[in-house]
């Protein structure tokens, strides 16, 4: 005695699952391909129509080393995971963020900002650079009166 496929589905216990989105459950058929299950979450869920079916994502919870744990069905593990899954075990549907567009192109490089130096400022610069060491030190007023007042040493300026 042979069966029909739609006889063998309604026998087989693992036929109806439970899609989540959000807040909202639904009840349905187990496909094989991933792509149809995609299909039906989009027909389920019209919210999500306008949704890039890259960010679509189906997740299942399974206890590991004790605890529970979210784990995502890829598209090459879904038959395997479908065919496995208990009668009305939820299946969750989240949402990868959206790929913006400065993700995709490399932002230019960002450059350090010129302060804003008046000219004289950078001339009294220069002029520093080009003289001696002894000769700045001697010119800093403060450094030398620090010096000969914490010190009983004789100036070597």
């Amino acid at each position: 005695m042979s069966s029909s496929p739609a006889s063998s589905s309604t026998s087989n216990p693992n036929n109806l699952i439970t899609y989540r989105f959000e807040e909202e459950l639904v009840y349905v058929g187990v496909v094989p391909n991933y792509k149809d299950a995609l299909d039906i979450v989009v027909k389920e869920f019209p919210i999500l129509s306008e949704v890039d079916r890259e960010r679509l994502t189906l997740s299942t919870h399974a206890t590991m080393n004790g605890a529970r744990r979210t784990v995502r069905i890829s598209e090459s593990g879904w038959a395997p995971t479908s065919a496995k899954l208990l009668r009305g075990e939820v299946i969750d549907v989240t949402l990868k963020p959206p790929r913006s567009a400065e993700s995709l192109v490399d932002a230019p490089p960002q450059y350090l900002e010129v302060p804003d130096v008046k000219m004289g400022t950078i001339r009294r610069l220069r002029r520093a650079r080009r003289l001696p060491l002894r000769v700045r030190a001697r010119e800093s007023h403060s450094w030398n009166a620090c010096f000969a007042s914490n010190y009983d040493t004789p100036s070597l300026f």
